[in-house]
């Protein structure tokens, strides 16, 4: 027996009804854990007093050799002949017998050497091979005269010759048949932790699953709360903020009416002027819940946009209301094109430019910059002004719905809570920075392209 190429060219070995027939064919090392096997292997050496090694079908070894004999290892195989007829001896050890061990002599030296296959259903994986024994009946001069036929050095022949076991080869034939049942053994056991593999793996990734699901649960719980705080204040804003125009209108009304039975004119037009005043407002409030309620869901085609002709139009529409502050609006150049839906996108610069004017700082002149982060992954741009500015203590919840930014000023809390609709929709995301109250606002928000979801 030695450590070179096996050849195996039979049938398997007896396998569990039912077990022998599998799609993929792992290796001996994906079967067993390698400490437990080499730990086995040196167990039954020392037990049984042979040498003992496994080997894959194709004599590589697998474990490291047990018992070995310097007689087979440093003598007999360092001639070429000697080698040869090890390599043999193996090729006849290494191949499948399903009805029991291989026992024979090596052809080598003739001590005796034994093998088993081990199996995973009709797939043959190792070999367990065991002997370098010598039969307590051999003559010794005949192995003299192999010694000398080979080449060997005869006095290392001779003193490791010494060191051989010695046992009845009927003794040996009987550690060959336990070797066999601990092959078949082995071949079992190959198939149930297989099929163990296969179990923990699917378990892994059912576990795997159900945290993705959960994560995803997760979202959907905080996007539901998210959305049901957002329905409390809409509900709110029906109920108090639609409702304080249609209390001015119905109010004014009962005054319209006293001064038209008064024939009061003068009143009567101050009371209509107020009712056209109360209108409006409630007008401009149904407008805006209804442009928000929108987004996401009457969809443009998403297009290629040039965002630098778009920022000059947006300068366009503004130019009015920024003559009349005095106000000056930096735009940047070499912007990229990106995707998305061109009237949207051109509703967040125009809303959060609009915001700059509406929350400028009367005491300074207005300066309004638009700009790209250069080191971002994503397009992410900014607006920046050196208005008013916002307390840390609305950052977080500036983007609600009905939110203001300050109560002095006139305005439905709505457009703020659009543009985040509106980044969203597109992939992205939107934020404030400001150090407080008279130190100017940035926002600033990713575009990374449109997406099909129902915002």
């Amino acid at each position: 027996m030695d450590r070179k190429k096996t050849q195996n060219n039979d049938g398997p070995i007896n396998q569990p009804s039912g077990l022998n027939e599998h799609a993929d064919n792992p290796s001996f090392l994906n079967l067993f854990d390698l400490q437990e096997i080499q730990a086995l292997q040196d167990a039954f050496s020392n037990a049984t007093g042979v040498a003992s090694i496994i080997t894959d079908p194709l004599g590589v070894p697998i474990t490291k050799p047990s018992n070995f004999c310097r007689l087979c290892i440093s003598v007999i195989r360092s001639t070429p002949a000697g080698l040869k007829n090890c390599m043999a001896s193996d090729a006849t050890l290494g191949k499948v017998n399903p009805g029991g061990p291989i026992v024979s002599p090596c052809l080598s030296g003739g001590l005796w050497d034994g093998g088993t296959s081990i199996m995973f259903g009709e797939n043959h994986v190792a070999n367990w091979l065991i002997g370098q024994v010598l039969d307590e009946d051999t003559d010794l001069e005949s192995m003299y005269d192999y010694g000398r036929s080979i080449g060997a050095d005869m006095d290392a022949f001779t003193n490791a010759i010494a060191e051989v076991p010695r046992m009845k080869v009927e003794a040996f034939r009987k550690i060959s048949e336990a070797l066999f049942l601990f092959g078949k053994m082995l071949s079992r056991q190959a198939i149930q932790n297989h099929a163990l593999s296969q179990t923990i793996t699917t378990l892994e990734t059912k576990e795997a699953e159900l945290e993705s699901k959960n994560r995803r649960l997760t979202e959907l719980i905080n996007a539901l709360e998210d959305s049901n705080a957002e329905l409390e204040r809409f509900t709110y804003t029906v109920s108090h903020d639609l409702k304080s125009p249609l209390i001015t209108i119905s109010g004014f009304l009962g005054l319209l009416e006293l001064d038209l039975s008064r024939g009061d004119q003068q009143s009567a037009t101050a009371s209509m002027a107020r009712i056209r005043e109360a209108c409006t407002t409630m007008q401009r409030l149904l407008d805006e819940l209804l442009e928000l309620s929108r987004i996401g869901r009457l969809d443009n085609e998403p297009e290629q946009i040039d965002l630098e002709e778009m920022l000059r139009q947006v300068a366009l529409v503004l130019s009015g209301p920024l003559d009349s502050v005095s106000g000056t609006l930096h735009l940047p150049s070499n912007l990229p094109n990106i995707t998305g839906d061109r009237a949207k996108i051109f509703e967040i610069f125009l809303n959060l430019i609009e915001n700059s004017i509406k929350y400028r700082d009367p005491q300074r002149k207005l300066e309004i910059t638009v700009g790209i982060l250069e080191d971002s992954s994503t397009p992410t741009f900014f607006v920046k002004d050196n208005g008013i500015g916002i307390s840390p203590h609305y950052h977080d919840t500036i983007f609600g719905l009905f939110n203001q930014l300050d109560q002095r000023f006139d305005g439905s809390g709505i457009g703020l809570a659009m543009v985040k609709r509106i980044v969203e929709y597109h992939g992205g995301a939107i934020s404030v920075y400001s150090e407080g109250v008279g130190h100017g606002t940035t926002f600033t928000f990713s575009l990374p392209g449109h997406n099909s979801c129902n915002c």
